[in-house]
């Protein structure tokens, strides 16, 4: 078996009420550095969530709350984060909401309204545009572009925010409608609490994203599609706002700021399937509040303009997942959702890349180590082997597993990447075309 091939569980996962529903809340564990993480995407071992350094003493916790069925006494599941924050799943309408809509057995079927290629089309504005906050200025748009979810199956009920797209489309997370698999229902609820009925379209576990098709036309003015920006644009210090339904509160409004880019985020999900693909980002980090039911919803820039996909929390160690934000909160780049969401649009699904080798901080923080290369797979056709020690990708430095799979994801399968390496106390490079998963 090679590395790549290598599965890893999942320990059990802390329960946390959610006021407003009762449902479970996924909880995770902050881990160490120094163990290996799959250089495919698969976890292996736990690395710790250093986000450009240091170790993580609390807990990454997804911001959405999920209840899920076991054939007996309700058990817990989600994704546990484990090199940096985790995805956040949200509370979701009122406990008498029953979700109608179903799930599409087969990703990529249209949903309802999809429009034509030219009404889905999805634009960004990419200038400059304000620096300074005006909230009650872009509220008004920020709150017609904002749903919430609910998703129910036989893995239990599930909920969280999304973003409204043109030919009727929401994004969200696929961590909020991971439990409606084939069969099961998705409602969306918009700003003034009508609610209709969703179909998956498709959705990636590696990216933690999932694009719905849903019939808006019956609202008017009510909902229209968010105005995307660009996250290239993000600087420290930036004001941000986040739109959401934090506990199942619809319409909740939190602002803050930019407190940190490029932080490597890993989210392990709770399947035991071998090489089932776990989710790494390189996170968006804010300071504007962010809880359990805010996943999947919009993080927005000055100009009120969706900047970031809002994803996880990081909570105090030892506290309950229900104490919510602590003021550490992590989105999905804009930039790099985007060509997923297109993907997930008109194909149902997306490969991440593959570098094919296991990895592991280095003690002295110089690189990161390959405990062992697939044999046949990209990093070995390249010429690297067990042992050498990575040390750029593309040109950026890394300095854990967690990184180097951030910086490989951020690439396409079939993509040629940089890297730059040590073997024997030489510096070395080398040509990595990346292979490719569904997942």
């Amino acid at each position: 078996m090679t590395p790549s091939e290598a599965g890893g569980g999942v320990p059990p996962l802390e329960p946390a009420t959610d006021p407003a529903r009762d449902p479970r809340h996924a909880d995770i564990s902050a881990v160490t550095a120094g163990d290996a993480t799959r250089g495919d995407g698969v976890h292996g071992g736990e690395t710790h969530g250093g986000g450009r350094g240091g170790t993580r003493a609390g807990t990454l916790v997804l911001a959405a709350v999920i209840a899920v069925a076991v054939g007996g006494p309700a058990g817990y599941a989600g994704a546990r984060l484990g090199a940096a924050p985790t995805p956040v799943a949200s509370a979701s309408a009122p406990a008498t909401a029953a979700p109608t809509g179903r799930v599409s057995a087969l990703p990529g079927v249209p949903g309802p309204s999809t429009g034509t290629t030219s009404d889905r089309a999805l634009v960004q504005d990419t200038s400059p545009g304000p620096t300074t906050l005006d909230v009650a200025a872009i509220a008004p748009a920020a709150l017609r572009a904002t749903v919430a979810i609910r998703a129910t199956g036989s893995g239990g009920e599930g909920s969280g925010s999304g973003i409204v797209l043109p030919g009727g489309r929401v994004v969200t997370n696929n961590h909020v409608i991971a439990t409606a698999d084939p069969g099961g229902r998705i409602e969306v609820t918009i700003g003034d609490g009508r609610r209709t009925t969703a179909t998956l379209l498709g959705a990636s576990r590696a990216y933690d994203l999932a694009v719905l098709g849903v019939d808006l036309s019956g609202f008017g003015d009510a909902v229209a599609p968010a105005r995307l920006g660009t996250s290239a644009g993000l600087g420290v210090g930036r004001p941000v706002v986040t739109v959401g339904a934090p506990y199942g509160l619809q319409g909740t409004i939190t602002a803050g700021i930019v407190s940190a880019l490029d932080r490597p985020m890993q989210v392990t999900g709770h399947s035991d399937t071998a090489n089932a693909p776990t989710a790494y980002i390189n996170a968006i980090q804010t300071d504007a509040p962010i809880n359990p039911g805010n996943s999947g919803g919009p993080l927005y820039d000055a100009g009120g303009r969706v900047v970031g996909i809002n994803s996880a929390i990081l909570t105090a160690a030892g506290a309950p997942a229900r104490s919510g934000s602590v003021g550490l909160g992590f989105a999905i780049p804009l930039d790099e959702a985007l060509p997923i969401i297109e993907a997930l649009t008109t194909e149902g699904k997306v490969s991440y890349p593959v570098f094919g080798a296991a990895a592991e901080a280095t003690a002295d923080g110089v690189g990161v180590r390959l405990s062992a290369v697939d044999t046949g797979g990209p990093a070995a056709a390249a010429g690297l082997r067990a042992g050498d020690v990575v040390t750029r990708l593309g040109g950026v430095r890394v300095e854990d597993g967690t990184g180097l799979i951030v910086q490989v994801r951020r690439h396409r399968p079939g993509e040629e990447l940089a890297v730059e390496y040590l073997r024997d106390g030489s510096v070395r490079q080398a040509l990595v075309t990346l292979s490719g998963k569904v997942g």
